[in-house]
């Protein structure tokens, strides 16, 4: 009971712990960039130039060639595919396996 107690007491300690005000609230890639200054990832776009495309990618929808001799394609979804993810610390892949792999 007393176990119980004490893991419902710590559960919400790593939201506490989690900072409120991030540094920006979004930031998109620009990899043409030629500054040197960086922070938490690749610069930043002007926001005048940031569009729509830059928070969406479809190239985890699709299925990739698995033809290679380990029978597996990886499809990164990182910041240099999905700018959006610039500073937010995430990224997604997809690992398509060849039938009978």
């Amino acid at each position: 009971m007393l176990s119980c107690l004490v893991v419902l007491l710590l559960l919400p300690l790593p939201s506490l712990l989690a900072d409120p005000d991030p540094l920006q609230d979004f930031c998109v890639t620009d990899l043409s960039a030629s500054t040197t200054s960086l922070v938490n990832g690749f610069p930043c776009k002007p926001a005048s130039k940031v569009t729509s495309d830059n928070f969406f990618f479809d190239g985890l929808s699709k299925e990739s060639d698995t033809t290679s001799i380990f029978g597996s394609n990886l499809t990164a979804g990182n910041v240099l595919a999905f700018p959006g993810l610039n500073t937010l610390g995430m990224s997604m892949n997809r690992v398509d396996f060849a039938h009978g792999s």
